[in-house]
């Protein structure tokens, strides 16, 4: 078998594959810049379960939840007394 070293000689041989090594440099650097599994968020059961359902289903009767305030206490904050 002749092994032949693959040259590329022709202007658009050349062109083309540095075109795609260009390409696959870009893709590369934007999936650490953005899609890594870095920048992937944490979805746990309850996350889903917020998204799914409302903010409403994550209350737990009995207990109150500071990151969901009840409707009187967000019409205190927002009441202007003139």
């Amino acid at each position: 078998m002749i092994r032949r070293k693959m040259r590329l000689r022709h202007p658009l041989a050349r062109d083309i594959a540095l075109a795609l090594v260009v390409k696959v440099l870009a893709l590369a650097a934007l999936y650490v810049a953005f899609f890594s599994p870095a920048h992937r968020l944490e979805v746990t059961p309850e996350i889903m379960q917020r998204a799914i359902l409302g903010a409403a289903s994550a209350v737990v009767p009995g207990r109150s939840s500071p990151a969901f305030p009840s409707r009187a206490t967000e019409y205190r904050r927002n009441v202007h007394h003139v």
